[in-house]
């Protein structure tokens, strides 16, 4: 959730495991567990991930188009 509001996360342990809730040696294994199966990518500082950013594209597009068609609707009646 805190990458969907807030896009990159430093890739630093303890903001991890503060994020996560984890302690700082489980935070590594997540990390690590995460840029294994490739959901997030860093680039040494920070943590990122293509495919969360695609879908957060279209989550606020479909949403852009919903509330369009809804004020559409509504001033239709």
């Amino acid at each position: 959730m805190d990458y969907w509001k807030n896009c990159e996360v430093p890739h630093d342990d303890k903001i991890i495991a503060t994020i996560t809730g984890l302690s700082a040696n489980k935070s590594k294994i997540f990390i690590k567990l995460l840029l294994s199966i490739q959901l997030f990518e860093s680039n040494g500082e920070l943590l990122f991930s293509s495919y969360l950013n695609d879908k957060k594209e279209t989550a606020t597009n479909n949403r852009k188009i919903k509330s369009k068609l809804g004020k559409k609707g509504a001033a239709a009646r």
